[in-house]
């Protein structure tokens, strides 16, 4: 989705049950790929 920030496409994947949950485990992830300096960022197409 190129309108959204790299932090909103990592959460339209996830299961949207719980939002503490999900917003914790896009942060986990950005880490992971170390890219947390891009999660506001919007995604170029």
């Amino acid at each position: 989705m190129p309108y959204a920030t790299v932090s909103e496409n990592i959460a339209a994947h996830l299961t949207k049950m719980d939002e503490e949950k999900d917003e914790k485990r896009v942060s986990e992830l950005l880490l992971v790929v170390d890219l947390q300096g891009f999660a506001n960022i919007l995604a170029q197409p």
